[in-house]
């Protein structure tokens, strides 16, 4: 099995369980439950449980879909016009799939990351919930993003890395 073939079915696993996730909480939500909370955690927007559980079920979905489907779109296109670093040398015939295999691969990972955030944020509404008055822990939820803003930079910049070096065999010598 592929790095690729384990990252797609860690992320459907992920899907998975934030779908039984949302089905075993739904039923014990209060309806109307606070959906929306300002800075200082406190309710301001109200919805149905039922409505809050579809929302979620169907962003799952959605990251699912985009995760899933978007990069093995990639493997069936003969020419690509993106705008890499360096993207003669990345997108030639004889790198190519190699390419579409590492781009895939951070898809993946984005998936994953965004599932497990997605998680984390509706446990933290049903914990809201759980208190009366609904208050939101507004720090974990700050510590929630901060972590997730921080796997975005890395992100990001492991794409560029990766993409605007050559490899060193390829690299123009100084020194001649």
């Amino acid at each position: 099995m592929s790095v690729n073939q384990a990252l797609s079915r860690l992320l459907v696993l992920i899907a998975v369980f934030s779908v039984i996730q949302v089905a075993l909480q739904a039923p014990y939500l209060p309806s109307p439950m606070a959906v929306r909370f300002n800075a200082g955690g406190h309710a301001v927007g109200w919805d149905t449980a039922q409505s809050f559980a579809t929302i979620n079920l169907v962003i799952v979905a959605v990251i699912l879909g985009i995760c899933l489907i978007l990069p093995k779109s990639l493997t069936g296109r003969r020419r690509l016009r993106w705008r890499l670093p360096n993207r003669d040398h990345w997108l030639a015939p004889a790198r190519l799939a190699k390419t579409i295999e590492y781009i895939q691969r951070q898809f993946y990972w984005h998936g994953i990351v965004t599932l497990l955030l997605l998680m984390a944020v509706f446990q933290l509404v049903v914990d809201a919930n759980a208190r009366n008055p609904p208050l939101l822990d507004s720090e974990r939820l700050v510590w929630l993003l901060d972590g997730y803003a921080a796997f975005i930079i890395v992100w990001g910049w492991s794409l560029w890395r990766k993409f605007s070096r050559l490899p060193p065999d390829k690299r123009e010598n100084p020194f001649g």
